[in-house]
């Protein structure tokens, strides 16, 4: 038996949804620091200066000249944005960046994992190479809702570790859990028959 359990379409497209937000939420913080926002600063700055001349009052008409040749909203502009909300947002924006660049990193190295399994034994996703003769128990609590097992194993040194199996995120790991089951169950049989 060799299974070669690869990243799932499922798996793939919800973590490029997450890629799709961050990079999604860096643009949007870059647009409002480096466009959208000195817009307005500059759109309030001429509405406060046009109202200051009026002496209060605002010509409605005037505003409205001014702003539509200059591509603004003829609305009340509101309070001017400061260069600290600037900043903010630029920083947001780059942290978002940062994020985007280390989870694509991350998404591109993780979609080029395989699990391997042959007839003595399978990885784990951390590499860890589990023989199926030293699997003691498997974990299905979590199976059917999310496609998630533990088989419970004893390693070379006799320390007992958990190894996930994955079919959520792995496609055919499955196999790899039925052998698990198959081997446990055999061990079953041939211990009842040693004490009879």
């Amino acid at each position: 038996m060799k299974v070669e359990a690869k990243i799932t379409r499922t798996w793939r497209d919800r973590m490029f949804l997450i890629l799709i937000f961050t990079v999604g939420s860096a643009a949007w913080f870059y647009y409002d620091g480096f466009v959208a926002w000195p817009k307005k600063i500059e759109a309030a700055n001429a509405y406060k200066e046009l109202k200051e001349k009026a002496g209060g009052e605002i010509n409605a008409t005037e505003w409205a000249s001014i702003a539509e040749r200059n591509g603004w909203d003829t609305s009340d502009p509101g309070e001017p944005k400061t260069e600290e909300d600037l900043a903010t947002q630029k920083y947001i924006g780059t942290f978002f960046v940062v994020v985007s660049v280390l989870y694509l990193i991350w998404f591109v190295r993780q979609c080029k994992r395989v699990i391997h399994a042959d007839d003595e034994s399978f990885a784990d996703p951390s590499g860890a190479l589990v023989r199926y003769d030293r699997v003691v128990a498997v974990d299905k609590r979590k199976w059917d809702n999310k496609g998630i097992a533990y088989a419970i194993y004893e390693d070379e040194k006799g320390i007992m570790r958990k190894a996930i199996i994955d079919d959520y995120k792995y496609g055919g790991s499955e196999v790899i859990l039925n052998e698990c089951e198959a081997r446990l169950a055999a061990k079953e049989v041939s211990t009842k028959e040693e004490s009879v």
